[in-house]
């Protein structure tokens, strides 16, 4: 299968603000959010609650991805290169 075949049967899923904090305490990692345990993937800074752009599983574990448009880049470019 083409890569670009690939991509259009990929799912997106998307979680509204409202249930933001119901999904992170479903993924186990909203005490860490809260308490700045967790990590920006790519920048490696705090990620708190307001700055959160995306939440993804990478090798069996959760990932987050702060919202500076430089780490919004990064992460575009590694999904692009899975």
């Amino acid at each position: 299968m083409a890569k670009s075949e690939k991509r259009a049967r990929e799912t997106v899923s998307a979680v509204h603000d409202d249930n933001l904090e119901v999904f992170l305490r479903h993924l186990g990692v909203y005490d860490d959010v809260i308490h700045g345990r967790s990590k920006c993937k790519f920048c490696g800074n705090p990620v708190n609650y307001d700055q959160i752009a995306t939440v993804f599983a990478d090798s069996g574990s959760i990932k987050l991805v702060c919202n500076k448009p430089e780490c919004i880049a990064k992460l575009s470019e590694y999904l692009s290169e899975k």
